[in-house]
């Protein structure tokens, strides 16, 4: 199955899911301030600000974020060829805007999806349904 991972994910309402994103463009001139809000790096002592800016939430970024975070539950069984796999997987959805996943990796990416995202059921649900959209068992009403 071909999925295009440049897809917006959007919430109930339609409008797109925004997520909050590192600011790598902002160049700020010297004695202004930033367009952008800025946050302390860390929790310590330090001058450093980091730069923030919300963007549309793309299928991209949810399943990068998937593939990167490893369920406490499995850490401890997880191999490092599974590792490398998915380490792969995210390396070919950052690098291609459209990519082909065979079926048992649709179902890795949901279940690694509700992993990462327990809380957040729309996010979950949009990416899920791009990714197999027979998972929409409601029937239009017309």
């Amino acid at each position: 199955m071909k999925i295009n991972v440049t897809e917006i994910l959007h919430g109930t309402d339609g409008k797109p899911l925004r997520e909050v994103v590192l600011d790598e463009e902002e160049e700020v001139e010297e004695g202004k301030e930033p367009k952008t809000p800025s946050l302390p790096c860390c929790e310590h002592e330090c001058s450093a600000q980091v730069k923030m800016k919300m963007v549309d939430m793309t299928m991209r970024s949810a399943l990068k974020q998937a593939l990167e975070h490893t369920p406490a539950a499995e850490a401890a069984g997880r191999t490092a060829s599974t590792c490398v796999e998915r380490f792969v997987l995210a390396m070919e959805i950052m690098k291609k805007d459209t990519i082909k996943l065979l079926s048992e990796e649709v179902s890795l990416l949901k279940t690694l999806l509700n992993a990462r995202f327990p809380q957040a059921l729309v996010i979950v649900a949009a990416a899920t349904l791009i990714l197999d959209p027979t998972e929409n068992k409601r029937k239009s009403q017309d």
